[in-house]
């Protein structure tokens, strides 16, 4: 979508993240969107039209509040110019739960309690009033309603 919106000269923004790979024990780095799924068309409806009209597209999100969006994103753009290494952080914030969808923990339920460089899983014993402490990477858990 990002190409075809470029060669047509729609204004867009999609930024975008290293992601390293270990493919066949040699270290691949590509850069990959940072919100996989999402595009950002600034522009007309007539923009809009054209990028549906490519069947590349399965919605559009219209903007209530234009002026918040734009700084959201600008700050966005401004850590990304500035070198930050941004990771997404769709669902595992903090007090959420989630649940261990791969590896050797998977089937383990529990709260997030904090995020640094990995996650922080609470597995809660209620009865007790405790629990105790799982560190594990958030590509490996999934949020539970």
């Amino acid at each position: 979508m990002a190409r075809f919106l470029e060669a047509s000269g729609r204004c867009f923004y999609l930024p975008q993240i290293p992601r390293t790979s270990l493919i066949r024990g040699r270290k691949f780095t590509a850069q990959v969107p940072l919100f996989p799924g999402y595009l950002f068309l600034k522009g007309q409806r007539e923009d809009a039209f054209a990028a549906v009209s490519t069947k590349r597209v399965c919605q559009i999100l219209e903007v209530a509040d234009q002026d918040r969006f734009e700084s959201e994103i600008a700050h966005v753009a401004g850590a990304l110019e500035g070198g930050a290494a941004l990771e997404l952080y769709p669902f595992a914030v903090v007090g959420s739960r989630c649940r261990v969808i791969k590896g050797p923990f998977m089937g383990i339920e529990g709260w997030i309690l904090e995020r640094t460089s990995s996650t922080r899983l609470v597995l809660q014993v209620s009865v007790l009033g405790q629990g105790a402490a799982l560190e594990i990477d958030t590509d490996f858990l999934e949020p539970i309603d």
